[in-house]
């Protein structure tokens, strides 16, 4: 419970981190509109200066030469708080950058109305030349709004290796997070930016931190791994190589750290994840990387992957969890267990693996219920013997009424189960179901221990149940 508790404060704490920020950002959005507003109006004032912002969204050198000339500003902005800068680092200029630096445009200009800046343009277009200009002329690697992102983080999800390089030189903040409360690393993890995100790897960012929604950048790998088919055909070697690189990073993950237990803010753990896309081959990953496959899951009620596996009909994530050791008997606070959940689903052979293991009977009620499902004698019997009820089963069919309740009604497919199609058989009620179960364990039992004479147990056995019939009607 600890790690669950752990994942829970962090994500509250990167709530009330997110709500700060929000007010903080009101504050920073006027103050760049304000910014903004002063710096078209500049605009508007100067020919020049209007002459200016056109040859620099063009990547016209000789027109900013000319502007330049004649005193226009620099510094001025369009409507949208652009300013030539700006304009030529989106564009990719690099003449045109290195002339407005030269005439006195500010590196550090500060950012858009819409949180930009011309630095975090260059990076975002991948444009290593200017970067390294503007890192000459000391622009700021962690100047960003508290509504956009930071360059490393628009390099990042680019894809941009050379210009993260760059930034990371520069005593970027690795860590630095944007109002969803994502690291750069987690947008290399969003846009399958594997290189990059081993870069990040490297360099020793913390890939243990979670966002607004409780998600790391394991999350996101191991999401990406979902995604992708569970068993490709042969010819198909894209996906087999998509798969072992994400494999590889998530390994390497957890070497630096990762909380493979994390849970997110629906309460899921990413074992319960994969358990939920019957994915066996993401469970066993999971399970080598170190996953509690005991761990109290807040979206299952506190219940394990393995009550999720057996309620869904999972058996050979039942298996690779059982395998690992996982608690057979393990409850919710229902107090369902995994053998409750394979008997209710009329699954016989994930109910009997589980007894074969280790796992316990509550009460003999439990082969009660496998016996309406139509279950095997064998299974019944292992029930039986499980929860050492006898008695009650005996007790239940002579007195319990609810036997002829609504809960029992004909059903016609529960036989199909284990028996085969019930087209050319009579139907049975679930409470002649339970009976007739009984009877034949019983004979059984006779049989075993009563040497030549068990065939007078069924004799007895059939008085008795006509007896009960006759008190039933």
């Amino acid at each position: 419970m600890g790690a669950q508790s752990s994942a829970f404060d962090e994500s509250c704490t990167a709530v009330e981190h997110g709500a700060q920020s929000t007010s903080k950002s009101s504050c920073t959005r006027e103050a760049a509109a304000r910014q903004t507003r002063r710096g078209f109006g500049q605009m508007l004032r100067s020919p020049e200066s209007v002459a200016l912002l056109h040859a620099a969204g063009t990547g016209d050198g000789r027109g900013v030469r000319g502007a330049l000339g004649r005193h226009a500003d620099p510094n001025c902005c369009n409507a949208d708080g652009l300013t030539a800068l700006m304009l030529a680092a989106a564009g990719g200029f690099n003449e045109v950058v290195e002339l407005l630096l030269l005439g006195g445009g500010k590196a550090n200009g500060g950012p858009s109305k819409h949180g930009l800046s011309a630095l975090g343009l260059a990076a975002a277009r991948g444009s290593d030349e200017i970067v390294r200009q503007l890192l000459a002329w000391s622009a700021s690697v962690s100047e960003s709004s508290s509504w956009s992102a930071p360059p490393l983080t628009a390099a990042a999800a680019a894809g941009h290796l050379g210009v993260c390089k760059l930034l990371m030189e520069a005593t970027a903040h690795l860590d630095h997070t944007d109002r969803r409360g994502a690291t750069a690393a987690m947008a290399a993890a969003d846009r399958s930016r594997r290189d990059v995100l081993r870069l990040f790897i490297d360099w020793s960012a913390d890939v243990a931190r979670v966002d607004r929604c409780g998600r790391s950048v394991l999350s996101r790998a191991v999401d990406a791994l979902l995604a992708l088919p569970p068993a490709p055909a042969p010819s198909v070697h894209a996906a087999v190589t998509l798969a072992s690189m994400w494999r590889d990073l998530c390994s390497l993950m957890v070497k630096h750290a990762a909380d493979v237990d994390v849970i997110d803010s629906t309460g899921d753990s990413l074992l319960v994840k994969a358990v939920r896309r019957r994915r066996p081959d993401i469970v066993s990953m999971l399970l080598d990387l170190g996953a509690a496959c005991n761990l109290p899951v807040p979206s299952l009620r506190c219940g394990t992957a393995l009550l999720l596996a057996a309620g869904t009909g999972c058996r050979d994530i039942c298996v690779l969890l059982a395998v690992r050791l996982a608690q057979l008997s393990s409850t919710n606070p229902d107090g369902q267990s995994a053998l409750a959940c394979a008997v209710e689903r009329g699954d016989e052979p994930l109910a009997r693996f589980l007894l074969d293991n280790g796992a316990t009977a509550p009460s003999a009620m439990l082969a009660v219920e496998a016996a309406s499902k139509g279950c095997g004698l064998v299974l019944y019997q292992k029930l039986l013997a499980a929860a050492g009820g006898v008695k009650a089963v005996d007790d239940y069919i002579e007195h319990d009424g609810n036997i002829q309740g609504s809960g029992y009604e004909v059903d016609e497919d529960l036989d199909e189960t284990y028996r085969g199609p019930t087209r050319n058989r009579p139907k049975q009620t679930r409470s002649q179901r339970v009976v007739i179960l009984h009877l034949q364990f019983k004979i059984a039992h006779c049989r075993k221990h009563c040497g030549m004479f068990w065939p007078l147990g069924p004799v007895v056995l059939g008085l008795a149940t006509a007896i009960i019939a006759y008190m039933m009607s």
